[in-house]
């Protein structure tokens, strides 16, 4: 139902090449829209990426449900994403899941929620089961994150971790380089090469990786064995 102040949306189911779209809420202001609408959606991020420029490569498709409002470009969601398999820039996620709430301008965007997946891969680096909670700030591509991060297990070549745990993390990628550190981490069991320590932790860990080279340090730690 729509009138010249605005429209009611009882249900619209919007069918397109990239996805499906089912609608319900409300519209207002024509000339500078104001929306706030329930949405249910599944989209083929594989399609989107090649019609509109996002700034990544995202390869996959995704579900969302939950609640989209704002006026024009400037736009918050809250509610949940979820995902058989998603590669975005070179990372592979299988069975994501993200509870979340984000708001932002075009590609501008800030992010807070937790999300957790059964496996992540970013080059030769798998993690298994990881769990973030905390904040991102982003554009296009390139984004910082600051939280916490849980996996079960961690391998990278002759690099191994079991049950690792970075508290107070920080995450960037940017111009396709990638840095992280934390300001405490902690592990089961840390083997590199044939060296292994037993119950290690760790303070001010400084993770980067350049031209496929891995760097980790940290001034500080200790081990049971």
């Amino acid at each position: 139902l729509a009138d010249g102040n605005g429209a009611e949306i009882t249900e619209l189911r919007i069918e397109t090449p990239i996805g499906e779209s089912m609608l319900s809420g409300r519209i207002t202001d024509w000339p500078s829209p104001k929306y706030d609408l329930n949405v249910e959606s599944t989209l083929d991020l594989t399609q989107a990426s090649t019609i509109f420029p996002l700034g990544a490569t995202l390869r996959g498709v995704g579900n969302f449900k939950g609640k989209i409002t704002g006026e024009g470009e400037t736009y918050k969601v809250d509610g949940q994403i979820d995902s058989q398999a998603l590669t975005a820039e070179g990372v592979y996620l299988k069975g994501f899941n993200v509870a979340a709430t984000v708001a932002g301008t075009n590609t501008n965007y800030e992010a807070n929620g937790n999300a957790v997946a059964e496996l992540l891969t970013f080059e030769d680096f798998r993690v298994d089961f990881p769990k973030l909670a905390g904040n991102v700030r982003g554009t296009g591509s390139d984004f910082r994150w600051v939280g916490e991060l849980q996996a079960i297990a961690a391998k990278a070549k002759s690099l191994s971790i079991v049950g690792l745990f970075l508290r107070d993390a920080v995450a960037e990628y940017k111009d396709k380089q990638f840095t992280a550190s934390s300001g405490s981490g902690r592990a089961q069991k840390f083997s590199i090469s044939d060296t292994e320590f037993s119950n290690l932790n760790a303070g001010n860990v400084r993770f980067s990786r350049e031209n496929g080279v891995t760097s980790i340090t940290s001034p500080s730690a200790r081990a049971d064995s």
